[in-house]
């Protein structure tokens, strides 16, 4: 895919996170550490990286937060969220 593809599909991923969750756009980009808006970040990122395989550089881009963040949601996933 390319990278305006795996950007666009990324950010669907996230809008459709916070309509179900009933979040403030664009919340899962903000710095909050509220905990509702964070684990609605982990899933958006986990589901990004290993369901349609968006690289880890725009998952961090979109949600505004470290590459290296993106590892931790993929080991923590099935420990936090079974």
């Amino acid at each position: 895919m390319t990278h305006e593809l795996n950007l666009s599909n990324f950010k669907a991923i996230c809008n459709l996170a916070t309509r179900v969750m009933r979040l403030p756009e664009n919340s899962l980009a903000k710095k909050t550490r509220k905990r509702n808006i964070q684990a609605v970040r982990s899933i958006a990122g986990y589901i990004g990286l290993t369901e349609e395989n968006i690289p880890r550089h725009i998952v961090a881009k979109v949600l505004n937060r470290k590459r290296c963040v993106t590892y931790h949601y993929e080991s923590h996933h099935k420990k936090n969220f079974k």
